[in-house]
């Protein structure tokens, strides 16, 4: 028996809250994965369709990847460009790997402001802000 005057400590409901929370945790997620799936309804142009396609199969990094090579190669010489690998794009910055101290050297202080802006302006719709060279083994 509670005594008189004295408050009742009760345990808080965690069980409403904690299937608050699991709930919208749901639709929130459902709502970001599902934002593509709510288009309007009726006939889709080919062009959407093969843009959906090409975004979900990553093709469009696949040839922005092949253009970047492409100019890489043209700026940089076939001897040269053989002696180096491209790597990923992360928050601008372009990683590449050279495989030779002096040649890492030549790029980072001499060609980098060339090569940067070639890429630049054939990146699409990537913006390029650096180019970031280290040194390592180039696999063929």
């Amino acid at each position: 028996m509670p005594r008189e005057g004295k408050a009742i400590l009760k345990k808080p409901d965690t069980g409403n809250r904690l299937a608050d929370a699991q709930r919208r945790l749901v639709t929130e997620t459902m709502s970001y994965a599902g934002a593509h799936l709510r288009q309007a309804r009726g006939p889709k142009t080919l062009t959407n369709v093969l843009d959906a396609l090409m975004a979900q199969r990553g093709f469009g990094r696949t040839m922005a990847a092949s253009e970047l090579e492409r100019v890489w190669v043209r700026e940089l010489g076939q001897p040269k460009a053989v002696m180096t690998k491209l790597g990923d794009i992360r928050r601008g910055v372009l990683n590449v790997t050279v495989g030779n101290s002096c040649l890492l050297e030549e790029l980072s202080q001499f060609r980098k402001p060339s090569l940067l802006k070639a890429l630049r302006a054939t990146s699409g719709g990537t913006r390029l802000t650096d180019i970031r060279f280290r040194q390592g083994r180039i696999d063929d």
